[in-house]
């Protein structure tokens, strides 16, 4: 169950971190070797091009911390500052930059100003990103920062308690919607039956029902949406395990669905599932 006592961004780390302990020393010598690699000299991490991203930089700053990587943190600071102006058209970006802001700024009122301009965004119903996304990444920036309490869930269990996911959303949105009705306490039989019909008992979790291969992606935020809801995890944890050893390689874990580029957002998907199933 989600513990509102530790902020989301911090629980999915801790699932992340404990997948790194499972490595030998070898590959966890690797993966911080990755991990510096993905790190460009601005202090962003770089995304498939080679070029330093905001999004990647998220799951670059989720693995420093998961794997106590102390040296990326100056990069990160420098990065995030110069960010700041950058990221006026994407809502997912802002809340990523409030996420490691968290952490990487003392300047309360920076931080301020960022979060009123998350609201803002999400409030005016702008960008083509699924609705469900948008707020649970929302709920991530504002979780981490205090604001997931009693007050600030009144509206979002209005805005939810109609919602019932389809069976036309990608397996990832359903695993967020899952989490954030469980978060508010609603129901969610609808979206855990909806999850769990993305899985293969071979191979893990799939992106959609009929998709010919399932992914790490998919895999780990199902897993994660099925341990805050307390779902027993011994049933899928054979194919998840699977897919997950076949798909480390030289210190990154690849997607598992025939892509064999490495990159920090699939190695961070990669040791969260180890995490949870180790």
């Amino acid at each position: 169950m989600l513990n509102r006592r530790i902020p989301f961004y911090r629980q999915l780390i801790s699932f992340a971190s404990i997948g790194f302990a499972a490595l030998d020393t070898e590959s966890q010598a690797d993966v911080k070797k990755f991990i510096l690699q993905q790190q460009s000299g601005s202090g962003g991490f770089v995304d498939r091009a080679g070029n330093p991203d905001m999004y990647y930089t998220f799951f670059g700053f989720f693995l420093s911390e998961a794997t106590d990587l102390t040296t990326t943190k100056t990069g990160l600071q420098t990065y995030i500052k110069e960010q700041q102006n950058i990221v006026e058209n994407s809502l997912i970006n802002k809340c990523c930059l409030a996420i490691i802001e968290k952490d990487n700024s003392g300047r309360t009122l920076q931080k301020i100003v960022i979060l009123t301009a998350i609201l803002n965004h999400f409030l005016s119903g702008a960008g083509d990103i699924n609705r469900s996304y948008q707020y649970f990444m929302v709920f991530m920036a504002l979780d981490a920062y205090g604001l997931n309490n009693c007050v600030t869930r009144i509206p979002a269990r209005y805005i939810f308690k109609k919602q019932i996911a389809q069976a036309d959303l990608p397996c990832p949105v359903v695993a967020a919607m899952l989490v954030l009705k469980s978060n508010l306490g609603l129901s969610v039989d609808t979206e855990h039956k909806l999850l769990m019909s993305f899985f293969d008992e071979e191979r893990g979790f799939k992106a959609f029902s009929g998709a010919p291969a399932t992914d790490l992606l998919s895999t780990a935020v199902a897993l994660v949406a099925l341990k805050l809801t307390n779902a027993d995890l011994r049933m899928v944890r054979p194919a998840c395990l699977k897919l997950v050893e076949e798909n480390f390689e030289s210190g990154a874990f690849l997607a598992g669905n025939g892509d064999w580029e490495r990159d920090t957002e699939y190695t961070f998907y990669g040791l969260t599932a180890l995490g949870l199933l180790t």
